[in-house]
């Protein structure tokens, strides 16, 4: 966009040239969405081993011997299940971590009780955002509208996820070993209960894709070489590329769309002579 790629129109809004009028760059922008569901427990977590002396002991343990907390990923358990039983693919992705944490606007907090953390989110999510630019400059950040929530069958499914969490707590396995619930908190919820909570406490789970999708059609960005539709010698080769979201991570994906951008840009394909 600072380059002049873009919906025109809004280009010369922040006093940019135009030069390729391709409107679909920063649409179509898709994310995960999920929600934090934390529990205080009777056994030790991570938020037990923080602190400068045990953050010291642990790194220097991962370090030296490439064992302990810190060889750990964020999630040690997860599951893909369907939020309705007639689907025929799972649309919700369930997390757990154990250590209890609370994403704010303006950080990541982590708690000082023995907490763990459960994260449903929404696989196929319908919902989707755009960005734009914040002005001219490049020193500034883009604006980024997610809408996390827009489509109503999200936030249902998100509500199954919280729901199945909920009755994975309640299990004698982990019932024994819950003190309480943090988030909600609220023991008895209607679907409104659950929505109010959704809206107010939801998060994207980091997963951004699409706001320069491949295709052929009028919003798309790249072609099926990743070349950029109207310009010669220009690919873009990240997550931004995909039409749709993967239903987990996109880690992988985009790291498999690097090979493939890397293999194409070497062998010439879809080079113009």
């Amino acid at each position: 966009m600072l380059s002049g790629v873009g919906d025109a129109a809004d280009l010369t809004s922040f006093g940019i040239e135009a030069c390729h009028h391709l409107p679909g760059v920063g649409k179509n922008l898709r994310d995960h969405v999920g929600v934090y569901l934390t529990y205080r427990v009777d056994q030790a977590t991570y938020n037990t081993e923080a602190g400068l002396f045990k953050s010291a002991l642990h790194g220097a343990n991962w370090l030296l011997r490439g064992r302990g907390p810190g060889t750990a990923p964020g999630a040690q358990a997860m599951v893909f299940m369907r939020s309705d039983p007639s689907l025929r693919d799972p649309d919700l992705q369930l997390h757990f971590t154990p250590v209890g944490y609370k994403l704010t606007p303006d950080e990541l907090i982590v708690l000082k009780d023995p907490v763990v953390t459960a994260i449903p989110n929404v696989s196929r999510p319908e919902s989707c955002g755009h960005l734009t630019l914040r002005n001219g400059s490049f020193r500034d950040p883009p604006r980024i509208f997610a809408r996390l929530l827009d489509a109503e069958s999200d936030v249902r499914a998100l509500i199954a996820g919280c729901k199945y969490i909920r009755r994975i707590f309640a299990a004698p396995p982990l019932a024994r070993h819950v003190i309480e619930e943090l988030a909600p908190g609220k023991p008895e919820m209607t679907d409104a209960d659950w929505e109010e909570f959704l809206r107010r406490e939801s998060v994207t789970v980091f997963h951004p894709v699409g706001t320069c999708k491949m295709g052929a059609d009028p919003t798309a960005v790249v072609d099926s070489t990743l070349r950029v539709h109207g310009i010669e010698n220009l690919r873009v080769v990240d997550a931004s590329i995909m039409p749709h979201l993967v239903s987990g991570n996109t880690n992988a994906p985009t790291m498999m769309i690097g090979e493939r951008g890397a293999d194409l840009i070497l062998s010439g394909e879809g080079r113009k002579e």
